[in-house]
């Protein structure tokens, strides 16, 4: 059955595996690729791969979970090119997704055809397939099916084998970075586990393989959950609003398009409809499609009333009621009574466990369908329900053509577009027809079903799997290889090298695009109709030098906004007041302090007190500006003087007139001191690598050696060989206490959770290979019977 996944995954994203094209879509150009940049680099410079000193100040690497530093595959960036890799890197996953889904489809009895159905479905459902540009989430789903299977295997025959190999890989997602999904996996893992213990009769001994598992899960993915969680302790990740963390819920009108592919995020939807559906931005899963003629076998399979397909159906309902976030009482529920809950972000994520029930209950519907013993009556709900099925989809083409004046009244903004209404909503009545016609093939098929067997099996497979990737293929937009390789004109406007940092403008942050352009968003020259390829935009914002495309390009950026929540609050505090102060003298004082030597912009307001270098013409509406700002201190520097203050207290002297930085240094704890009047000193970074810096200091007298990069707990010091306290300084700074005379001071990263995480998952997989040591392989339960 492995060729029909792997032809499954060709026809999902022909362009990307057959023609040689590479994944762009939304992060995956502007944070995956520079990601998997900066990770290189450390590596190749022999750093630790534990700090990004690139992104705004520096933030911790590995403990951020999007690089994903100890997933197996992840170790491929240092031999591939970033985007070859990642193309290898989806359709991997594909497989490893669609072939946990088939492997469980047997584990619950389905024949050979059914779960390959059951595969497939999954492999090209609409959740499923587009996280093809979410590569963390990717990686955590195609695990989910296999963890349900080894819970299942491991509950039947409780041995350390199976015990083993299911918490290994319940470890997988969390080593894929996407708690998400590792909660998911969790949840399926012992859902499966108990229903089976409660058949098989091994309550006990499953019980303890289930507490095995967690233990062997929770020690292997130590050496990422360690530090990610003492990240997300001190960020209090846990804190975000409600707002935040329920953003990208799923409207509950828009659970329609899981049975009609509608795509609309492409149309130019008017500012209120995209505010409805998808919270006024792109929408976070591109598609919600589970199949119109697949729905029919879904209802074979619920009345059908085996357990296993009410237990999925249940749990599908659940999941679907946590996707509709905000809409519905459910997740709040839960968040209340586990807080931790709270750090997880965009309930639409939950549609992707209920894609994998859908998808199995198909392949329960078709083993139901096709060896029924009460024919007669699953004959009937089949009949009836592919009528119904039919009708609703020829009803909804009928409707979009008969009034499509009307439809498009009510979706489209006239002024995003030239075109009539009929020519904007033709690719919606295309994919409308297409599962209509689908559903109606269904329908005949069930009222003139062939007298074999497998033929109708055949058939019907052929039906539903052909729906549901003509609804899903080429999801995921793809681009030349181009679009990365090629080098943005600004650049050549930067000063190479370390020692330049860059504040970069968001325009799709907190309304600055309505503030500095007087247009919603970015807009390009040419109208999106007119594109002359649809990475146009992608292309736009790399060579505008967005700022988080800045590190693929070795640049430091400064006061980036932490879209993650993942930065301590005393970097916060300098991000909000940083945006508090545009349009200010206070903003370039801030550029100053944070040792910024350039702003890229498309505006000019309020930036009339930088120095213009260059105007660069851009596929933007307005031509891209940079400038550079007058007397901003250098990345290490030497002090005389200190202040002692609160972060609130601190950010009032940092922009304060009378405050000289070049002279103190306000620290969060210790003994103020005025600067000597003679006081004199120099620093310069001999050696620069991301997790060690080294600056030779020369002080007249007492003083402090700062550096403008962030603060972290992480970070240790020596002056001379000998420990020294990381001093917090102008509110996310270090700064090194040394005497007069000449020094080098030596800053490492070893974030103390690194370190124990990853001895903790070394001793676990030492632990799990001598308890595995001489054992015979464990021969696999035999299935249920359907």
């Amino acid at each position: 059955m492995l060729g029909v996944l792997v032809l499954v995954a060709l026809a999902l994203f022909p362009d990307a595996f057959l023609r040689g094209r590479v994944f762009y879509y939304r992060d995956v150009h502007l944070q995956w690729v520079p990601q998997m940049e900066v990770l290189v680099r450390c590596v190749a410079a022999g750093s630790w791969p534990l700090w990004n000193p690139y992104a705004s100040f520096g933030q911790p690497l590995l403990a951020n979970p999007n690089y994903e530093v100890y997933y197996p595959t992840t170790v491929l960036n240092l031999v591939m090119a970033p985007w070859t890799y990642y193309r290898a890197f989806v359709f991997v996953h594909l497989l490893v997704g669609g072939g946990g889904a088939y492997a469980l489809g047997r584990r619950l009895g389905l024949s050979r055809s059914a779960a390959a159905l059951a595969g497939a479905a999954w492999m090209a459902s609409g959740p499923f397939a587009s996280l093809a540009s979410l590569w963390n989430h990717l990686a955590g789903a195609a695990w989910i099916p296999w963890s349900a299977w080894a819970g299942h295997r491991a509950a039947l025959r409780p041995t350390p084998a199976s015990a083993v190999t299911w918490g290994a890989v319940m470890a997988m997602p969390v080593l894929a970075g996407s708690p998400e999904m590792a909660l998911f996996a969790v949840v399926f893992g012992i859902l499966f586990a108990l229903g089976a213990a409660r058949r098989g009769g091994e309550a006990a001994r499953s019980g303890l393989a289930i507490v095995t598992a967690g233990l062997v899960s929770a020690g292997l993915s130590a050496a990422q959950w360690l530090p990610s969680l003492e990240l997300a302790r001190r960020a209090q990740r846990a804190d975000l609003p409600a707002a935040q963390r329920e953003l990208w819920s799923v409207p509950p009108a828009a659970l329609v398009q899981s049975l009609l592919p509608a795509r609309l995020d492409d149309l130019p939807l008017r500012p209120d409809v995209r505010a409805v559906l998808y919270d006024s931005r792109e929408p976070f899963l591109r598609s919600l499609y589970l199949g119109l003629p697949a729905a029919g076998l879904v209802a074979v399979a619920v009345l059908s009333r085996r357990r296993a397909a009410v237990a999925l159906a249940s749990l599908a309902v659940v999941m679907a009621a946590v996707a509709l976030g905000r809409h519905a009482p459910l997740l709040a529920a839960l968040t209340t009574l586990v807080p931790p809950l709270g750090a997880l972000r965009f309930p639409a994520k939950a549609m992707v466990p209920v894609s994998l029930c859908w998808a199995l209950l198909v392949g329960l519907g078709l083993q139901a369908w096709t060896a029924a013993r009460d024919r007669r009556r699953v004959d009937a709900v089949a009949r009836v329900a592919s009528a119904v099925l039919a009708g609703l989809g020829l009803a909804a083409v009928w409707l979009l053509w008969a009034h499509v004046g009307d439809v498009g009244e009510v979706l489209i903004e006239p002024e995003f577009t030239v075109r009539a209404p009929a020519d904007v909503l033709r690719p919606v009545a295309a994919s409308l027809s297409v599962a209509a016609a689908a559903a109606t093939a269904m329908a005949v098929l069930a009222w003139r079903r062939p007298r074999s067997t497998a033929l109708a099996a055949a058939l019907a497979a052929l039906v539903v799997g052909g729906d549901l990737v003509a609804a899903s293929s080429g999801l995921t937009p793809v681009s030349e290889a181009e679009l990365f390789t090629a080098r943005p004109p600004a650049l050549g406007h930067l000063p190479p090298g370390p020692g330049t940092r860059v504040f970069s403008f968001d325009y799709f942050e907190g309304g600055q695009a309505e503030r500095f352009l007087g247009h919603h968003g970015y807009l390009l020259k040419v109208p999106r109709e007119q594109w002359p390829v649809p990475w146009a935009e992608a292309a736009a914002l790399r060579f505008g030098l967005y700022p988080s495309v800045l590190a693929f390009w070795r640049i430091q950026d400064g006061f980036r906004l932490d879209s993650v929540g993942l930065s301590p609050p005393p970097m916060r505090a300098l991000y909000a007041w940083s945006r508090r102060a545009l349009l200010t003298p206070a903003f370039r004082r801030l550029l100053q302090v944070g040792a910024v030597t350039h702003v890229v912009a498309l505006h000019r307001e309020g930036l009339e007190d930088l120095t213009e270098v260059a105007d660069v013409p851009s596929l933007f509406l307005e031509d891209v500006h940079l400038f550079a700002v007058p007397d901003a201190l250098p990345q290490a520097y030497v002090v005389g003087g200190s202040r002692i203050a609160t972060d609130a207290e601190a950010g009032r002297l940092l922009v304060d007139p009378s405050f000289d930085p070049r002279r103190e240094v306000v620290l969060a704890a210790g003994t103020p001191g005025a600067p000597a009047p003679s006081f004199s000193g120099r620093a310069r970074i001999t050696q620069w690598r991301p997790d060690r810096v080294t600056v030779e200091a020369q002080l007249s007298a007492p003083g402090y050696v700062v550096l403008v990069e962030a603060h972290d707990p992480g970070w240790r010091a020596t002056v001379d060989g000998r420990p020294a306290e990381v001093a917090r300084a102008n509110v996310g700074f270090r700064a090194v206490a040394a005497g007069a005379g000449t020094h080098q001071v030596v800053f490492t990263y070893r974030p103390r959770a690194a370190v124990i995480g990853l001895g903790v998952s070394v001793a676990t997989l030492a632990a799990c290979a001598l308890a595995l040591a001489g054992r015979r392989p464990v021969s696999a339960a035999p299935a249920e019977p359907a």
